[in-house]
């Protein structure tokens, strides 16, 4: 069986422009929404803002056009999941540079937990 190597570098990964011929917003929001997976599983912090901007503009183009509800839910989801590792990202970060996370206790209230002091530590 052959296998396929798994590569998490997208800085050389071109993204189609907004209004690129034969590619539809949501194709390339589902495109970007990948990249922006592989750089948070790559905590390529830079590459994520860069993203940001261009998520914007492909979101702009998705509600601009009459993109299917199934299409949406997917794209929908895959927002989701990536939120979910940038979410995890932070709180690795916040570990690694020992800073205080506020967090909200069983009853609601907030709650300020310290980084344990001379350890690195990060939480998924």
């Amino acid at each position: 069986m052959e296998q396929t190597a798994v590569t998490t570098d997208i800085s050389s990964v071109a993204v189609a422009p907004v209004g690129e011929p034969g590619i539809s917003p949501a194709q390339r929001l589902s495109r970007l929404l990948e990249h922006e997976r592989i750089a948070a599983i790559s905590a390529d912090v830079d590459r994520l803002m860069q993203i940001q901007d261009l998520k914007r503009e492909a979101i702009g183009a998705v509600n601009a056009q009459n993109t299917p509800p199934h299409e949406i839910d997917a794209l929908a989801t895959a927002a989701r999941n990536n939120i979910v590792l940038m979410r995890h990202l932070v709180q690795c970060l916040r570990g690694f540079a020992m800073v205080e996370d506020n967090a909200y206790g069983a009853t609601g209230e907030r709650t300020a937990v310290a980084a344990a002091s001379g350890q690195l530590r990060g939480r998924l």
